[in-house]
């Protein structure tokens, strides 16, 4: 009975002092979500929220940043409309490891001045594009929309008819008709009280040990039974892509739009260091939606050409592989780089009367 004591007091010990190393160092703090409803379909953090961000178990790409006044990463607050660009997307665009200069829509403001908007939320798929879209161009205006599109692995081509995670869209098949489905998100008393720890925000964001413990259990669920072979779902995703896209036309002729895909290209079969082990995968699905967005009359900029001449040129990474695959100072430049000249083209006479 006394050694069960003295073990159970020198745990908790052991436990106080971790909680007192972590809370000095750069724990991510996470940031707190605005629930989501019927009415605003679509992932937000709290306004005016103070965060910490590192990654990984060694803390690394440290940054302090305050969310803006409609509760996004790495976006100048909203004042007024109209708009010039309005850029949506996910992980990638909030840029939770830069300053705003160094992000693709820092860059793109330093050239064109106030007007670039930018609402993106980590976990953002194109069905999540598409309700940001209906809920913000009558709000900004805009002249231009650009919506990165993410190819890396999980793709949000390859994986467009998957479940959305709690907080975000997905699509799905209702009769013959497709939809966008919305997941409700309301916030965790219990969350809010135990993300007060600084030991538990380090397990929980930085070794993400939910996300590591959710995959292993969807891993072993997945594992084929016999024989049975997985389903297709080729159709099913180019039924999705279709109606996207149609849904996208729908709003570009409603609000006089340009749209822009922004897609991501294939970084790791750049690097001799990274084996490609799913890129190859989603190669089928990005050629369907290029060519379908082609045929529709969107505007899509591929980074994949534009990343390799660099890497022959520079040998320069693009990202923070093999630690974090998000997009480094780099990658935005050249994303920034390489969408100017397109916002420009079209838009020369409308930007310069804005203000």
């Amino acid at each position: 009975m006394r050694f069960s004591i003295n073990l159970a007091l020198g745990a908790m010990l052991a436990l106080a002092i971790l909680e007192v190393c972590f809370s000095v160092l750069p724990v991510n703090s996470g940031l707190r979500m605005v629930s989501t409803s019927a009415a605003e379909p679509y992932s937000r953090y709290l306004p005016q929220q103070t965060f910490v961000y590192s990654h990984g178990w060694n803390l690394m790409n440290v940054h302090h940043g305050v969310t803006n006044n409609l509760g996004f990463v790495n976006a100048a607050d909203f004042a007024q409309s109209p708009s010039k660009v309005l850029i949506i997307g996910d992980s990638f665009v909030e840029s939770f490891m830069h300053n705003y200069a160094e992000t693709l829509q820092g860059r793109l403001a330093s050239t064109l001045g106030r007007g670039i908007e930018t609402v993106a939320t980590s976990g953002n798929t194109l069905a999540d594009s598409l309700q940001l879209m209906k809920k913000f161009v009558p709000m900004m205006r805009p002249s231009t929309v650009v919506v990165f599109v993410k190819t890396s692995d999980p793709s949000d081509l390859s994986e467009i008819a998957a479940a959305p995670l709690h907080g975000h869209n997905g699509f799905i098949e209702a009769g013959q008709k497709v939809t966008v489905f919305h997941d409700l998100y309301q916030e965790s008393s219990l969350k809010l009280w135990v993300m007060k720890s600084a030991l538990i925000r380090y397990i929980y964001y930085n070794l993400k040990f939910h996300e590591w413990f959710v995959g292993a259990i969807t891993l072993k669920l997945r594992q084929p039974i016999g024989k049975l072979a997985p389903p297709d779902n080729a159709t099913k995703k180019l039924m999705f892509m279709r109606y996207y896209l149609a849904e996208l036309n729908a709003l570009k002729k409603t609000h006089g739009l340009q749209i822009i895909f922004l897609m991501d290209g294939d970084r790791n079969s750049l690097y001799p260091s990274v084996k490609n082990k799913t890129q190859a995968l989603n190669l089928q699905d990005q050629a369907h939606f290029s060519r379908l967005a082609h045929d529709a009359g969107f505007a899509l900029i591929d980074m994949q050409p534009i990343f390799s001449r660099h890497w022959l040129a520079y040998r320069e990474q693009f990202d923070y592989l093999p630690a974090d695959g998000h997009w480094n100072t780099v990658a935005h430049k050249l994303a920034a780089d390489a969408l100017l000249p397109q916002l420009l083209k079209v838009s020369r006479t409308d930007f310069a009367g804005r203000p």
